[in-house]
């Protein structure tokens, strides 16, 4: 999957979990950061995770949720 297609897919499940991101989110870059540019609590990251390991068919761990500050750290992820 490229990584154009991993950042469309964030994108859904970002809009998805709170449609209050929905403006945030049609601006977000691999810069942007998940809790200072996109506002997510730990809730709304917790959401993601879980959608993000149905979607990508993928476990994140606990180091690794904790390390994610951007929508690039994401995608690198899920690329290895």
């Amino acid at each position: 999957m490229s990584r154009e297609e991993i950042m469309e897919s964030l994108k859904q499940i970002l809009v998805f979990a709170d449609e209050r991101y929905e403006s945030a989110v049609g601006q977000c870059t691999e810069a942007t950061r998940i809790r200072e540019d996109l506002g997510l609590d730990s809730a709304s990251m917790l959401y993601l995770i879980i959608a993000m390991e149905e979607a990508f068919g993928t476990i994140f761990n606990d180091a690794a949720a904790n390390s994610f500050r951007t929508i690039g750290d994401i995608i690198d992820w899920i690329q290895r």
